[in-house]
C-alpha cells in the first residue's frame, strides 16, 4: 500500500510530496499542465523496476536528460508504504549527472530495516553492475499505467480477439464490457457495483454502451 510519494526534479516537479491514506482509491486533481500525468509516470517507472532493466525503462523519451527538470543534474523519486504482511518499505531511484558525460543511476530500498542498493556506476571498483536490480518480482504487482482518452472510452469498437481487452488509451472498452456481460456476468456486475460508488449513473451508462455495441 502506497503511503507517500516524493518527487525531486522530476519534470516540472522541483519538490513534490504526496501523502495517501488507506482508502485504496485516490484522485489527483489540478489544472492543466500542473504535472498530474508526470506523477503517474514517475510511479509507473518505479513499478517497472522489478522486471525491467534500467536501460529499458529509461531510454528514448524516458532518458534521464528528458525527465529531469531543465537545468538540474540530480533527480529522484521515492515511494514508501507497506508491503505483504505489513512490512514497512521504501524504494527510490536516482539519476545523477556528475562530472562525466554519463548519467549515474542508483536504486535503493529498505524493507523492514533490511537496506540494499544498486548502481550502474563502476568507478574505482566500488560499485557493482546488474541489468536487473534484485527487488522481489511481485513488489509492485499488479500495476498498470493507463492514459485513458474520453472519446475512446465512449465509442463503439470491434475486436478480433477471442477475449477482448481494454487498451491503455481506453480503446475497446465497449467490446470488453460486452464480452464480460455475456461470458462473466458476475465480474460485469462487480464492476458496476464498484464504479457506482464513485459515479452513481455508471450502471445506466454501461448498459447503454453495451447496447450500442450489439446493435
Amino acid at each position: 500500500m502506497l503511503e507517500k510519494l516524493i518527487l525531486h526534479n522530476f519534470k516540472s516537479h522541483k519538490s513534490t510530496e504526496l501523502n495517501f491514506d488507506n482508502s485504496r482509491l485516490h484522485g489527483i486533481v489540478g489544472k492543466n499542465s500542473a504535472g498530474k500525468t508526470s506523477i503517474l509516470q514517475a510511479l509507473h517507472y518505479l513499478s517497472m523496476i522489478t522486471d525491467t532493466s534500467f536501460e529499458k525503462i529509461f531510454e528514448h523519451n524516458r532518458s534521464p536528460q528528458f525527465i529531469t527538470t531543465i537545468g538540474e543534474k540530480y533527480m529522484s523519486v521515492t515511494a514508501s508504504g507497506y508491503w505483504e504482511n505489513q512490512k514497512n518499505c521504501q524504494v527510490s531511484y536516482i539519476w545523477d549527472h556528475k562530472n562525466t558525460n554519463n548519467w549515474i543511476a542508483k536504486l535503493s530500498w529498505n524493507i523492514d530495516g533490511n537496506k540494499s542498493s544498486w548502481t550502474n556506476e563502476k568507478l574505482y571498483g566500488t560499485y557493482s553492475y546488474s541489468p536487473n536490480p534484485p527487488l522481489p518480482s511481485n513488489f509492485f504487482q499488479p500495476t498498470v499505467y493507463l492514459k485513458l482518452i474520453a472519446s475512446n472510452l465512449a465509442k463503439a469498437a470491434y475486436s478480433e480477439e477471442i477475449t477482448p481487452r481494454v487498451e491503455l488509451d481506453g480503446s475497446l472498452l465497449a467490446p470488453t464490457l460486452d464480452f464480460l456481460r455475456d461470458e462473466a456476468p458476475d465480474k460485469f456486475q462487480l464492476i458496476e457495483e464498484k464504479l457506482s460508488r464513485i459515479v452513481p449513473n455508471v450502471p445506466d451508462g454501461m448498459t447503454k454502451m453495451v447496447k450500442m455495441q450489439t446493435e
